[in-house]
Parts: C-alpha cells; structure tokens; sequence
C-alpha cells in the first residue's frame, strides 16, 4: 500500500532510537514482525529478522484471526 524504501527507512530509525521489535499490540497480540508479514513489506521483515537474529519463536497463532481463510 506504501512505499516499501520509506517504510524500511522508518523501521531503521526506529530501531537505532531503541525502538522494541518484540512488543506486542495488546489488541492483537501481533508485534512488529506479524504486522510486516501481514501487510507484505518483505524488506521490514528482512530488517527486523537480521536486526533480531531471528525473533525466536514467532507464533502464527497471533496472526490467524486477521487471516482469511479461502
């Protein structure tokens, strides 16, 4: 939906501000990583991925109710 350059941009500078890749939204109980999954930006995925050294568990359980199913 947006520009995927500015969205990295804007993930780096996050992260070098301190920003938590692991914090959740507590009405979905998605973090950073589900959401860049969901909205198909693989290059924040990419970042946060390498920035994290791999998340450690990720749960798609956390992502399921906002799946559709076909």
């Amino acid at each position: 939906m947006g520009c995927s350059e500015e969205a990295c941009r804007a993930v780096n500078w996050l992260l070098q501000q301190g920003a938590d890749p692991y914090i959740r939204c507590r009405w979905t109980n998605m973090a950073a990583i589900h959401y860049a999954t969901y909205f198909d930006v693989a290059a924040v995925v990419d970042i946060l991925l390498a920035t994290t050294k791999g998340i450690g568990t990720l749960h798609i359980s956390a992502c399921r109710s906002f799946v559709a199913v076909f």
